[in-house]
């Protein structure tokens, strides 16, 4: 990889990451201040909802909002970038209309047979979440397709400080449940929506190409599919949870995955960059750059996100009673095996947002319905019997058994794909993982000694050099204390957001 892609690269991760911090370490407060003073099953309603608004914020979309992000990725002419992104937003805004009018007639009967009960109140600033929501994402794709990464992490982070904010104002300053959480999600949705509209300008206008939609949707309707299967894959748990053990039992489940779930997050940033990155080297038909990419991406990935598994294992109860008191602490074998799942699932995602990148969004869809298949029969059978364990432990199976098709698929592709990059990284959580679970009773010096081995075995494994470690390091050092030129590198655009 050239010296300037890598630093426009990782100066677009730095930028997304350190929104995606924000947003995990505010989150988190948000969380930890909700769980000392709110009923569990309060908390397990507000995540209920919380799933029913981001599936339809996605849902609606028909996933037109992943066509943007490619279309409008290479495109530096102001009059395409205007058809492109107006054609988009035009196709969005009745589908919001239709879905909103549907969720205020019907949100409220369905919601009761999960025993959670809708106010006119509370519905209200539910519909209202879930309009802002929807518009937010497409506006952060086209901020992607055009290099904004600094605009993206900057409207992440002010979203999750608003949402802090409300929440320690009424839950914690006045004792408000459900409608304090809610209203803190709307908030901060619309002051994200606001700042991101001013910090990159939208080209919007009414020009409505129907033969560009039509494009746009063929590529875009197979990934839409693949949503509803990750959506079942991601958040069916959560639902048959609540149907079955009740919304305290979803406030647990939800506790144990917050920590693995804030990790998504960042991965999400990452693919925001990865894929646009990705995307153009293969409509430069340029295999070696799109394998160099994955190849890092998935080596240096699975071994950061291996040594969290490890280090979860080994301290997931302390970490548990740490953050959210010991009213929680039956959540913390599953927070460990939601951990593992986790990191496989973004590993996955990132051979998956590759397969999408070069063109080939069916394969995704394909593989997410085996993958989604495979959980569904895993939930079914497990979750009876041994409640948020069997969750965790399904989500863990199904998405392993996938892995290998992806890397199939992009071989076919002629992507070169290095099975020792994700492999090494993972036996090597897989033994440690096993063996702290056998000795979670051990002093704690035992524990910590069998984390810190991990770093030593990727060493001496090959998984990562000496000189990648401290070459790494060094610049992220470099890169921190020279701002401004992180501030230069990272969207390459000028203050109003547009291509130099």
């Amino acid at each position: 990889m050239s010296a300037t892609l890598l630093q426009r690269f990782l100066a677009g991760m730095l930028a997304t990451g350190l929104g995606s911090l924000s947003v995990v370490v505010l989150g988190m407060l948000g969380l930890m201040v909700s769980t000392r003073i709110l009923p569990a099953a309060e908390l397990g309603a507000f995540f209920l909802l919380q799933t029913l608004v981001i599936f339809l914020a996605e849902g609606s979309s028909f996933g037109i909002h992943l066509a943007l992000a490619r279309f409008l990725s290479g495109i530096d002419a102001p009059d395409q970038q205007r058809r492109i992104t107006s054609t988009a937003f035009l196709f969005l805004a009745p589908t919001v209309a239709f879905t909103a009018s549907s969720l205020w007639f019907w949100a409220a009967p369905l919601l009761s047979l999960l025993e959670v009960t809708l106010t006119a109140e509370l519905l209200a600033l539910l519909v209202s979440w879930f309009v802002f929501e929807a518009f937010l994402k497409l506006t952060l794709s086209h901020h992607q397709a055009r290099f904004a990464f600094r605009a993206i992490g900057i409207t992440n982070a002010l979203s999750s400080l608003v949402n802090l904010l409300v929440i320690l104002t009424l839950v914690l300053g006045w004792g408000e449940g459900l409608a304090a959480l809610l209203a803190a999600k709307l908030l901060s949705r619309v002051a994200a929506l606001g700042y991101a509209g001013l910090a990159c300008k939208l080209r919007l206008g009414f020009e409505f190409d129907s033969k560009l939609l039509r494009r746009m949707l063929s590529y875009s309707l197979p990934l839409y599919a693949n949503y509803f299967l990750s959506f079942l894959s991601l958040r069916a748990d959560t639902l048959l949870i609540g149907s079955l053990l009740g919304t305290t039992a979803v406030a647990f489940y939800e506790v144990a995955r917050r920590i693995p779930e804030s990790l998504m997050q960042f991965h999400e940033s990452f693919l925001q960059v990865y894929f646009t990155f990705v995307a153009r080297h293969a409509l430069k038909e340029d295999k070696r750059r799109v394998s160099e990419l994955l190849h890092n991406s998935t080596r240096f990935g699975s071994l950061l996100l291996g040594l969290g598994c490890v280090i979860t294992f080994g301290f997931g109860r302390e970490i548990v009673v740490l953050m959210f008191s010991d009213t929680y602490l039956e959540s913390a074998l599953p927070f460990a095996l939601l951990m593992a799942a986790s990191s496989l699932l973004m590993i996955e995602a990132t051979l998956g947002s590759t397969l999408a990148a070069v063109g080939d969004s069916a394969r995704p869809l394909l593989i997410n319905i085996v993958r989604t298949g495979l959980l569904m029969i895993a939930y079914v059978a497990l979750i009876p019997t041994f409640e948020l364990v069997g969750a965790a432990a399904a989500a863990l199976t199904a998405t392993a058994a996938v892995i290998p098709v992806n890397v199939y698929f992009l071989r076919r592709r002629g992507i070169v794909v290095d099975k020792g990059a994700v492999g090494k990284p993972v036996l090597i959580t897989a033994l440690l993982s096993g063996l702290l679970i056998t000795a979670s009773t051990a002093p704690v010096v035992v524990r910590v000694g069998l984390v810190i081995s991990y770093l030593p075995a990727a060493l001496l494994w090959s998984i990562v050099t000496r000189a990648e470690i401290a070459a790494a390091l060094g610049w992220l050092s470099a890169q921190l204390h020279c701002q401004p030129e992180v501030t230069n590198v990272v969207a390459d655009t000028t203050s109003d957001g547009s291509q130099r």
